[in-house]
């Protein structure tokens, strides 16, 4: 899947540029709302109408899209892609390398497992299992042929 190759492409670079020396920058747009003992990582993106709760974490070179909301004692791992529109309801933890579609719902008090990949629109109701793909309403994986 698209999402899968691009956060491996974010890997790579981050590693080249890192290696070299170079500093990644976080960059937080003026409008972001970020609530007390949010914790944020190194490199990390904020883009515009981003609203982050309170005891919120998100970890180092993950970009969280404009206008997605990341409710209180969530979790967000290294070099993950949150999309815009996306709600990620409170005390869910994301671990390393998850891409989460536009517009997709995470319910309270789930956990997302490294690398998943989670379609746009959809809504995950339950646990999402390692380095597998989730699409629909409620989110099932999908099966590869």
């Amino acid at each position: 899947m698209a999402g899968e190759k691009t956060l491996d492409l974010r890997i790579a670079l981050i590693k080249k540029l890192t290696s070299a020396g170079f500093e990644i920058p976080t960059l937080v747009h003026g409008s972001v709302e970020i609530g007390r003992n949010v914790i944020i990582g190194t490199g990390v993106q904020l883009h515009p109408g981003v609203i982050l709760r309170v005891n919120s974490k998100i970890g180092d070179f993950t970009t969280v899209n404009t206008g997605a909301i990341v409710e209180h004692g969530t979790s967000i791992g290294l070099n993950c892609s949150i999309s815009p529109g996306v709600v990620i309801c409170g005390n869910v933890e994301i671990e390393n390398s998850v891409f989460i579609g536009a517009n997709s719902t995470i319910l309270p008090n789930l956990c997302v497992g490294e690398s998943v990949v989670l379609g746009a629109g959809s809504v995950a109701t339950k646990n999402l299992e390692y380095r597998k793909r989730y699409k629909g309403v409620p989110a099932v994986e999908i099966l590869q042929d």
